[in-house]
């Protein structure tokens, strides 16, 4: 059976100067065993809508296609900095996202500087 549903969000592209760098921001969550269809589309919906925020230069957000490991989301985020970053960590969209997924699933983090 082939899956309809839209697993895979990407927004904002930039291209960087020569030489320019970003704050990248790589977040995979393991959702807990049991989670419904539904709260993984909550989860989706809540992290584009938190992507949208105009400190984020480029994100990729969606659900990994390997299910081994169970359900797990993905999110890449980029920022001009990491006090971009910071910033972002405070806004509503942030905490209510952080708020509903620490109810739905563990993940791990990590933050780098990479080329733009």
């Amino acid at each position: 059976m082939t899956e309809t549903r839209q697993t895979v969000f990407t927004g904002n592209p930039t291209e960087g100067e020569p030489g320019s760098t970003v704050f990248r921001h790589v977040i995979l969550f393991k959702m807990y065993d049991g989670t419904t269809d539904e709260t993984v589309d909550e989860a989706l919906r809540l992290m584009v809508d938190m992507c949208e925020d105009p400190t984020v230069l480029h994100y990729e957000v969606g659900v990994s296609q390997d299910t081994r490991k169970g359900k797990i989301l993905f999110e890449f985020v980029d920022y001009q900095d990491e006090d971009a970053f910071n910033a972002f960590k405070a806004t509503k969209a942030h905490q209510t996202y952080a708020s509903f997924i620490r109810n739905h699933a563990d993940w791990i983090i990590a933050d780098y500087v990479v080329a733009a």
